[in-house]
């Protein structure tokens, strides 16, 4: 991708980091002034304010494209372990719900109303 690639169309100022520019773009936009271009001729061109740069350059700086790539594909993978998790939470809970009532069937007590919630 190239640095016309990214669309120039609107008059204003923009967030690098919200969702106006993606992190390939905003990572571009940061090497075109690592590159030797001074801060505010990118920033006018894009049109992003001085502090949006120095923000953006904070959280991506270090980062190149094929980091991005793999950060989506971290977030990603972390993202279905965490409802792994959480299904096999709910699955542990319900089975121990139906052991307490089948259990407290057996005794020939009254199930427990909080038991019943949900």
């Amino acid at each position: 991708m190239e640095f016309s690639d990214i669309p120039i169309f609107y008059k204003g100022t923009l967030s690098l980091n919200k969702s106006h520019y993606t992190e390939t773009q905003v990572i571009i936009i940061l090497n075109e002034i690592e590159a030797g271009r001074q801060v505010k001729e990118v920033s006018r061109k894009y049109s992003i304010t001085n502090s949006t740069y120095y923000n953006s350059n904070s959280k991506y700086g270090d980062m190149e494209v094929f980091d991005i790539r793999k950060l989506k594909g971290l977030q990603y993978n972390n993202r279905r372990l965490q409802q792994m998790y959480d299904n096999f939470w709910a699955l542990r809970t319900m089975h121990q719900r139906m052991l307490l009532v089948k259990s407290s069937e057996t005794i020939g007590e009254t199930p427990v109303g909080r038991l019943y919630y949900r």
